[in-house]
């Protein structure tokens, strides 16, 4: 498969945060009842860690083939 390098730049860094996520729910997971706080921050940080890495993967993907925002439907 051939990745324009913005995208493979974005996809790196959003794969990274997620990695990072996904390494601090399995610790939680664990034992949920010694992370109950952990586990009760986790969605808000998600959505600030990484949501926004997700969100210009998604813009990148779309640059890539010159779709915007406006042209959906």
């Amino acid at each position: 498969m051939i990745v324009p390098d913005a995208v493979l730049r974005a996809s790196s860094t959003a794969k990274t945060q997620l990695n990072t996520a996904y390494g601090k729910l399995r610790k939680c997971g664990a034992a949920p009842s010694t992370y109950a706080e952990e586990l009760a921050t986790l969605e808000g940080d998600l959505h600030e860690d990484v949501w926004p890495y997700l969100g210009a993967l998604k813009q990148s993907m779309r640059a890539d083939l010159g779709v915007n925002d406006e042209t959906r439907g």
